[in-house]
């Protein structure tokens, strides 16, 4: 309820107060092709967290769960 009206009290602009300016650039700015910074984010972190996942040692122990202890290793 409080954010929806924080919302219609100012018109949809974000209200925020004592964060530097390249730091909200950075948050709600737009960068490459117009895609929003925070989904261009989404996809660095994602494929990073794939790469962990497929291509290293750590990754294969995570994936290698479950009810056979001697396939898991």
């Amino acid at each position: 309820v409080l954010v929806g009206l924080s919302f219609a009290y100012s018109a949809g602009v974000p209200i925020v107060s004592g964060v530097p300016e390249s730091f909200l650039q950075l948050a709600l700015g737009r960068w490459l092709f117009g895609i929003p910074n925070p989904i261009i984010f989404m996809a660095l972190v994602f494929g990073g967290l794939w790469l962990l996942v497929e291509r290293t040692a750590i990754g294969q122990e995570i994936q290698a769960v479950g009810g056979n202890p001697a396939a898991a290793r």
